[in-house]
């Protein structure tokens, strides 16, 4: 048991020496200081096969890329009609959807005008009551805006949006079924559930997307960025 721990340790001492040396001569194809002095190295390189070995390997790989012709000329325009054809550009739904969000963000602000600067409402409820429900729709206007222009809250945007539908949409069913508001009263908030439906498309299209890749035989899932 001692002379196995013997061995187990000289392993250990001999790898640490070896990375040592390795990191020298590395340092030294590269024209940087050394750790180690010259000499030092080509002793242990006589003395250990190992190193030995993966100092002609590294040696064989460095040759070709010294010997490569360096670029010459501007390579700006190059690498930016590289970077352009590596960009990621929004899909067609998308553009369709912020468009149809636009749409939806102009006819909230248009309903709630009016009940913010008059105080009147369809169904004439009082005007604190009007107020409030002219403030929450240009507050929706300006939230379905605010994702028209940056596509990427639609995610922080749509519990508040959705809890507002489902809400609405429950009370409205028990109103209209008790006769307590209109058809048309009822139609009017379908912008809503039409601006519902277009930040949950966006957020969906924003999402990144996993991919599968094979690494080293085994598969592992990577996210796109």
């Amino acid at each position: 048991m001692k002379k196995h721990s013997s061995n187990a340790y000289g392993a250990v001492r001999s790898l640490v020496s070896c990375t040592k040396y390795r990191e020298s001569i590395s340092a030294r194809f590269d024209g940087e200081s050394t750790v180690v002095g010259d000499r030092e190295i080509e002793q242990h390189l006589d003395t250990c096969a190992d190193c030995a070995a993966w100092s002609q390997t590294a040696r064989t790989l460095v040759a070709p890329m010294r010997m490569m012709p360096a670029p010459t000329g501007n390579l700006t325009e190059s690498i930016l009609r590289a970077v352009s054809a590596t960009r990621a550009h929004p899909p067609f739904a998308a553009l369709v959807a912020r468009c149809g969000l636009l749409a939806i963000a102009l006819i909230q602000a248009a309903v709630a005008l009016p009940m913010l600067l008059t105080g009147a409402d369809s169904m004439h409820a009082p005007e604190h009551i009007a107020h409030e429900s002219g403030a929450w729709n240009l507050a929706l206007a300006a939230a379905f805006l605010t994702v028209v222009i940056r596509p990427r809250f639609a995610s922080a945007f749509l519990p508040m949006v959705g809890v507002l539908v489902v809400v609405l949409s429950v009370v409205c069913a028990s109103d209209l079924a008790t006769g307590h508001v209109t058809v048309a009263r009822v139609l009017t908030h379908v912008m809503m559930l039409g601006g519902l439906g277009l930040l949950a498309t966006l957020s969906l299209i924003g999402k990144p997307r996993p991919k599968w890749r094979l690494h080293r035989g085994a598969v592992k899932r990577v996210t796109s960025h």
